[in-house]
């Protein structure tokens, strides 16, 4: 639940019209990061509650949306000389989309798998 909290602070400031390009948003960048990666600490500390498939789902998910976010972006600085950024832009793109994916998937999988009694988690196990 707290591994949402990012997406629906993201969802209220679109609503309200703070886009990145606004004094507001501009303030709160340097804050997006390490929120992002608190979220996906989160994220994965409650999938070990159910399965290693659970659990790599997002973990995996969370480090292809942290690339395609954080690290692999296209700066202002690219010029039309660049011409493999047009070709690095639209990976990007499909990066974030199946990193989105699985994340999506990691909050899809537990539910079935609770229905189905297969849901076995990872630290009980690691106990044993």
């Amino acid at each position: 639940m707290a591994a949402m909290l990012p997406g629906a602070a993201a969802s209220l400031f679109g609503a309200l019209g703070l886009a990145g390009s606004s004094v507001i948003g501009r303030a709160l960048v340097p804050v997006a990061e390490p929120l992002f990666v608190v979220s996906a600490l989160f994220l994965i500390a409650g999938a070990l509650a159910c399965s290693w498939l659970v659990t790599i789902m997002a973990g995996g998910g969370s480090v292809l949306a942290y690339l395609s976010m954080f690290v692999l972006t296209t700066g202002p600085g690219t010029t039309m000389a660049h011409m493999g950024s047009m070709g690095r832009s639209r990976a990007n793109g499909v990066m974030f989309v199946v990193g989105a994916v699985l994340i999506v998937g990691s909050f899809v999988v537990p539910p079935v798998r609770r229905r189905r009694g297969a849901c076995s988690p990872v630290l009980a196990a690691l106990a044993r």
